[in-house]
């Protein structure tokens, strides 16, 4: 298994690079820079801002000098061509593995050799197997992934509510309560609605109370636009939260917000709190001037599609989530 060094000579085809660890902070803007390039030919969505890429840097239970390795232009060092990542939580025996390498620098060598890297970081981390993701759009990278032993095993989609879409006023279960996270303003109440909500779902593992206080210090994070539903005794039954992105405006052209995380309590389930939590989230994006919405999903989720496709969403999109056994 090739050892991660802290930086080295790789010659692939004849060309000599760099691949090193990450150089903090003069790397998030190089990173941004590969993210947006890259993203403005494959139009998946990626593009990102330095804020985001900063806060992907200080997850809590990451390791950003361990966890990941860039790539140098050739002819210009203070351009990154390539990076590799490698995260994994406590909390699962999964590795999330990716290799992103600029347009005009693939198909020499250098996904593969990041990908060895992600991968020999995942044995050191302890996993038990590796899960990445391409998009239909990108057939290049499914067989990529295939070529390196992965295995196609679930589906997600993009869906889309369109602008002219009516949305319904949310009709609560009887006994049953939502408020938004800035009244409740707990981190483990929320965090306890997001673990128990998203129980049975792929690839679903327990974040921390850390990671949860993490992600509410996020850039575009709205406390008011988190929403937490309460059973009939007081228990936290289900959480929505949607998002307000101006990357993703800037992506569509138009005010597009998102639902990020739609999770219900398995015991507070197939009472209609799933769609009253969606409605919600969906009327207070509308609300913030966000005319249309989008979620992601799991195309396999027999409860949560019809759900979607009942309040006015589609799928536009898809792609496929893979896995690959240590």
């Amino acid at each position: 298994m090739t050892q991660v060094q802290e930086s080295e000579a790789m010659t692939l085809h004849g060309q000599t690079y760099r691949v090193r660890r990450l150089d903090l902070p003069a790397d998030v803007p190089r990173l941004v820079r590969l993210i947006n390039e890259a993203d403005a030919v494959d139009r998946v969505d990626d593009a990102t801002t330095a804020e985001d890429v900063q806060m992907s840097l200080t997850w809590p239970e990451g390791d950003p000098l361990r966890d990941r390795w860039v790539v140098e232009d050739p002819a210009d060092p203070d351009r990154l061509i390539g990076e590799g990542v490698c995260w994994k939580a406590a909390s699962t025996e999964r590795a999330n593995v990716d290799a992103r390498v600029h347009p005009d620098w693939r198909r020499r060598g250098l996904g593969s050799a990041l990908l060895t890297r992600a991968i020999a970081r995942a044995h050191e981390k302890g996993a038990e197997y590796l899960a990445s993701g391409a998009d239909d759009r990108l057939p290049g990278s499914q067989a990529f992934l295939e070529r390196h032993g992965f295995v196609a095993n679930a589906v997600w989609v993009l869906m889309h509510c369109p602008a002219d879409v009516t949305l319904a006023a949310p009709v609560l279960p009887t006994g049953y309560t939502i408020r938004p996270y800035s009244a409740v303003n707990d981190v483990p109440t929320l965090n306890t609605a997001l673990n128990r909500g998203f129980i049975g779902h792929f690839q679903h593992r327990e974040g921390t109370d850390a990671e949860m206080a993490h992600w509410l210090e996020g850039p575009h994070v709205r406390p008011d636009g988190i929403f937490v539903a309460f059973g009939p005794t007081g228990d936290a039954a289900g959480v929505c939260w949607a998002d307000i992105s101006p990357t993703r405006h800037a992506q569509r052209g138009t005010p597009t917000g998102y639902i990020d995380a739609l999770g219900v309590v398995p015991e507070h389930r197939r009472a209609g709190l799933g769609r009253a939590l969606l409605l919600t989230g969906m009327r207070w994006l509308r609300a913030h001037g966000e005319t249309a919405i989008e979620l992601d999903a799991w195309g396999h989720n027999d409860l949560a599609l019809p759900l979607y496709q009942g309040v006015g969403f589609r799928i536009v999109q898809q792609g496929k989530s893979y896995r690959r056994d240590l």
